[in-house]
């Protein structure tokens, strides 16, 4: 069982220069992926805390490609393509849900009694 703790910045930078490290040398290529929760117990922290620490050496330019597997270092083209056809799935699906938020009736019906309470107009 992982103690929650919060995690200042710098907590966040180092934990990501130590998995980056572990990723590197343990999990190269998809097929040997390290799995979230081993990552979870090793690090001592949160599975949020794991994928917050990920997004960020991913944001920040680090070849790490993920599947149900884990995370892994993208050492082949074939590394390469899945996971940018898995970040590209999961963006449009992303920008499908947010399109059905805003053409959602109920919440233009909300947004309207909310209009009348405030006397104004709530822009979408």
């Amino acid at each position: 069982m992982v103690q929650v703790t919060k995690m200042t910045k710098e907590d966040y930078r180092q934990k990501g220069i130590l998995i980056w490290s572990y990723i590197q040398r343990h999990a190269k290529g998809r097929d040997i992926a390290v799995s979230v929760k081993w990552l979870m117990n090793f690090f001592e922290m949160t599975d949020k805390q794991v994928r917050l620490v990920v997004r960020q050496l991913v944001m920040e330019g680090e070849p790490i490609g993920s599947g149900p597997g884990g995370y892994y270092e993208i050492v082949s083209q074939d590394d390469l393509e899945r996971a940018a056809n898995m970040r590209i799935r999961h963006a449009m699906g992303q920008l499908r849900a947010a399109n059905k938020l805003k053409n959602s009736s109920q919440v233009r019906a909300s947004l309207g009694q909310l209009e009348l309470l405030l006397g104004r107009a709530v822009a979408l």
